[in-house]
């Protein structure tokens, strides 16, 4: 499957709830993948972007307690509230446009997603962990 993509040993950040709830949004994107590859009826991935919805918004509260001491914080914070509003966008749309590009959806999330733990969680994280404010966990 093109649109697959695969949890990488890159991608960790080093802080075992972070990967976790990373690994879970990877497991989603895949969902929805499969489900877009069987021609899954509009009413199932949109739900499948709704369980989405709800995974993203859960993982950035969690990960802003840990990066808040960051001097980039708000930076930080303002991408994830971006992201927030375009998949909330996304999903009021798929529910109304029966034209609607899931697969559009899922390869723009993929690579915010990927670009967004390598080019930024992994540097925000690698500073708290540096300053002390927070610990390695594996």
């Amino acid at each position: 499957m093109s649109n697959m993509v695969e949890w990488k040993t890159e991608y960790r950040v080093e802080v075992l709830k972070t990967d976790e709830q990373h690994q879970n949004i990877f497991k989603i994107l895949n969902k929805l993948a499969t489900a877009i590859e069987k021609d899954k009826d509009r009413k199932t991935l949109s739900y499948i972007l709704s369980d989405l919805v709800k995974h993203f918004s859960y993982h950035f509260t969690h990960e802003e307690i840990y990066l808040e001491c960051h001097p980039d914080f708000d930076a930080h914070h303002q991408k994830h509230w971006e992201l927030t509003e375009e998949i909330l966008d996304f999903e009021k749309r798929s529910r109304k446009d029966t034209a609607f590009n899931f697969s559009d959806v899922l390869n723009f999330l993929n690579n915010w997603l990927e670009n967004h733990i390598l080019k930024t969680d992994i540097e925000y994280f690698q500073y708290v962990r540096e300053k002390s404010f927070i610990e390695s966990i594996d």
